[in-house]
């Protein structure tokens, strides 16, 4: 199990995904995982297969907008095009969607190369739990 100290930050914004996270929201798969193993593969495949809506990584699709090596000061937009991305995948499915990554993906590489995340990505990552990874 993962124990995450939170940590004051200078702002905590208002929750930032749309999607009702109650009964009757899809199923929520992670496909989760080390960088580079096939996780983008993997999900897009599986969602193809099952004809179901998927989410592209928030951190992958950042690092290609702003073409520079990260910081600590991109987590919180990674997090906000990550929630966009699964917001998104949510509201065209049905019953169904893969998501390639999530927030506690975000939370764990935040504290793994910088011992910090925002407050509210930390929260945000518990209300947004998918069903399985």
């Amino acid at each position: 199990m993962i124990h995450i100290v939170k940590r004051k930050c200078s702002r905590t914004p208002e929750p930032v995904s749309n999607v009702n996270t109650s009964r009757g929201t899809p199923i929520r798969i992670v496909v989760t995982g080390g960088e580079c193993t096939g996780k983008s593969t993997l999900a897009r495949d599986i969602a193809s297969r099952l004809s179901v809506p998927w989410s592209q990584e928030g951190a992958r699709v950042y690092l290609q907008r702003v073409n520079h090596p990260l910081t600590a000061a991109d987590i919180e937009p990674i997090a906000r095009l990550q929630v966009e991305f699964e917001d998104q995948a949510i509201q065209a499915s049905g019953q169904l969607v893969i998501l390639d990554s999530d927030l506690v993906s975000t939370v764990v590489y935040s504290h793994h190369y910088y011992q910090q995340s925002p407050v509210w990505i930390v929260e945000q990552a518990s209300v947004l739990l998918a069903d399985l990874y």
